[in-house]
């Protein structure tokens, strides 16, 4: 079974992340998990989308901010660790398609070789 990791940073962006996470949910494909990396944000929105989202995302909090690169490659340890066949990077302000990720792993699965799909 395909286990799949959408990671997003949020940093003082929480509107934007809750309108993410919205969309994200809306997938007819319900075969992911979701980790949002707070990036050092300033005021409470690690709180606020814990108690908004609760049990359907796993959220981490950086004291600081470390930068895209660093903080994505912190959630993708995370996902090498647990065994995840996919990750999929998505910027926070980002609004999906409810087939995005279905559409995302038809790719994989016709190119098996490619290093990244977008």
């Amino acid at each position: 079974m395909l286990k799949v990791l959408v990671i997003i940073l949020n940093w003082n962006g929480y509107k934007d992340t809750v309108e993410c996470l919205e969309s994200l949910f809306k997938n007819t494909c319900q075969n992911f998990k979701v980790i949002v990396l707070d990036n050092g944000s300033k005021g409470n929105d690690m709180q606020l989308l814990k108690e908004k989202f609760n049990n359907k995302i796993v959220l981490r909090k950086n004291k600081q901010n470390l930068g895209f690169a660093a903080a994505n490659n912190q959630c993708i340890k995370y996902a090498i660790k647990r065994n995840f066949t996919y990750v999929i990077l998505l910027n926070n302000d980002t609004n999906v398609d409810k087939h995005f990720i279905s559409s995302l792993l038809s790719c994989a699965k016709k190119y098996p070789g490619a290093a990244a799909i977008g």
